[in-house]
């Protein structure tokens, strides 16, 4: 009995092993190192359209590797104006629910000119600050993850960062709890629900190019509809420094 419960537990071990070194694949995808904006494309195995607002604003600049390149957001840093900042949108799809367990993680490089009493979307579904759905934004020198579905359930994740250098985010979420990864590391959890949306996903500025424009750089995004665990986590964030 002794033997057998010594080769079930290896079994066990192995399952879970291989379990977590399977290959995950994206189901949403954005490369953004195309060098022309009317060539972006989401090469994920799900099908959802990019497209792109008031191109004037985004440019394409150095990547994270000699002679890679990434998309950058130059929208002002301090414009109280609407609906002119520049903006990658991409288009939403049945196949990707953000109110269920999904993985969305990207490489930013925050702009030395952003002010500290302002807010800076990245990336979100949201349409309004106290509508369904997620935004994560750069605001009061930290990365910060609102999300809830009414005013009274909007809550805040906050996580320090710096400017001028390329850092690695991920957000997990798993129907319960929310995680946001710094680097690979994790910085905080907080229990809470995404309340579901059909809006699409916009990057660089709040709700299509209408408030909060982003400056700064994007590249390497990815969604996953599963909660990823840390060791994936790490992982991939490894494979895509090499």
């Amino acid at each position: 009995m002794k033997l057998q419960a010594v080769f079930a537990a290896m079994i066990l071990s192995m399952t879970l092993f291989a379990a977590e070194n399977v290959a995950v694949v994206p189901s949403l995808e954005l490369k953004l190192n195309e060098g022309d904006v009317n060539k972006i494309a989401n090469t994920g195995s799900v099908s959802a359209k990019a497209s792109v607002n008031n191109t004037s604003f985004l440019k394409w600049g150095e990547g994270r590797f000699e002679d890679s390149k990434a998309l950058y957001f130059c929208n002002p840093v301090d414009s109280k104006k609407r609906g002119i900042f520049g903006t990658l949108i991409l288009a939403s799809s049945k196949k990707v629910d953000f109110s269920k367990a999904f993985t969305l993680m990207l490489w930013i490089k925050l702009n030395k000119s952003l002010k500290t009493n302002q807010q800076y979307n990245i990336v979100g579904n949201t349409r309004g600050d106290s509508s369904p759905g997620f935004r994560l934004y750069y605001g009061w020198k930290a990365f910060r993850l609102v999300y809830g579905g009414k005013a009274t359930l909007i809550n805040r994740v906050k996580c320090p960062t710096e400017l001028g250098t390329w850092t690695h985010v991920a957000v997990v979420y798993d129907g319960k709890e929310i995680k946001l990864y710094h680097n690979g590391i994790l910085a905080t959890t907080v229990k809470g629900a995404i309340n579901y949306n059909r809006n699409a996903l916009s990057f660089g500025s709040f709700s299509g190019g209408y408030a909060y424009g982003f400056n700064g750089a994007i590249c390497d995004v990815k969604v996953y509809n599963s909660a990823l665990s840390a060791e994936k986590i790490i992982s991939i964030t490894q494979e895509s420094e090499e």
